[in-house]
């Protein structure tokens, strides 16, 4: 449980400060962070899914 809490807490700063620099990148490299983020966080809602069934 708390290595989930911390999981997410980790993903939610990090989603955090990315915003703050994402002002000062181009259109193209928002999308590709942006694509990316959404590819991680499905990927940890899936293991944290897993660990609640298990």
């Amino acid at each position: 449980m708390k290595f989930s809490r911390g999981l997410l807490t980790g993903g939610i700063l990090g989603a955090v400060a990315g915003m703050m620099i994402l002002p000062n990148l181009s259109k193209g490299t928002r999308n590709q962070i942006n694509k990316t983020s959404n590819m991680i966080m499905d990927k940890t809602t899936g293991l944290m899914n897993e660990m609640k069934i298990k």
